[in-house]
């Protein structure tokens, strides 16, 4: 069972993504909130195997919340929800790559990028 903290400032998002992950048999949610003070306290209270966070939220930014995460409960995992990549390949973008990619990766980009195939950071980061 994995357990999972929902942390979204919108309420009806936060409803949505539990009823979607309520209907799979292999998580729990454990606890969910929009403010990101209040998540680290109930992270730190109730240890989650998940932290499915939002970049934007009341007390604190999702970013925060999740360094802080990843500093104080390295065991919680941290999985971003953000609609800003989704809005950039929404718009046509071929690819992303974060700031901090090295200048291998920024080379590796841009071939497949002119050739029309999509490349993410995060698929780059796995492989």
């Amino acid at each position: 069972m994995v357990r999972v903290m929902l942390v979204d400032d919108h309420v009806l998002l936060r409803r949505g993504t539990r009823a979607l992950l309520q209907a799979a048999p292999d998580v729990e949610i454990v606890a969910e909130t929009g403010d990101g003070k209040h998540a680290l306290a109930l992270a730190r209270r109730l240890r989650p195997d998940v932290a499915l966070l939002d970049i934007h939220l009341g007390g604190m930014s999702g970013i925060d919340v999740a360094r802080s995460l990843r500093h104080g409960l390295p065991q919680t995992k941290v999985l971003m929800l953000t609609a800003y990549v989704r809005a950039l390949l929404a718009i046509g973008v071929h690819g992303y790559l974060l700031k901090k990619a090295s200048d291998t990766e920024l080379i590796a980009g841009c071939g497949p990028c002119a050739a029309g195939r999509r490349r993410s950071a995060l698929r780059s980061l796995l492989s």
